[in-house]
């Protein structure tokens, strides 16, 4: 996409107000990394439990079934939080390769989901 697409983009009404606010942007960015520690946690427990090294009280399924919706949760907090501060800012985003890193991640952590839901786990 050409830059002058994310030039617009971040200059429009509501992300250009969150960029200039000095109370709601901060908001944003901290519900994002609570969000990003939230999805963290639950794949962190999901993964000690399937090492068999946490979590052991139930099955690998019920255990997996209990923390989907807190994981979901989090990676949706995450995403729309993310999308509002990449769009305050997208044009020095852009340029960011460290920011082009971490939505590749995302992206692979997508294709990760969708190719393994974690219903089949038994």
């Amino acid at each position: 996409m050409p830059i002058s697409f994310f030039i617009w983009l971040q200059n429009q009404g509501p992300f250009a107000d969150l960029r200039s606010s000095a109370y709601v942007y901060p908001v944003v960015l901290a519900l994002h990394l609570s969000a990003i520690s939230l999805f963290g946690a639950m794949i962190v427990a999901t993964d000690l439990r399937l090492l068999g090294w946490a979590l052991k009280e139930g099955s690998i399924s019920e255990v997996i079934g209990r923390l989907r919706w807190p994981k979901r949760i989090g990676f949706l907090l995450a995403a729309t939080c993310g999308f509002l501060l990449f769009s305050s800012k997208a044009e020095e985003y852009y340029y960011n390769p460290f920011f082009r890193t971490k939505i590749v991640l995302l992206v692979l952590v997508a294709i990760h989901a969708l190719v393994f839901p974690g219903e089949r786990v038994r």
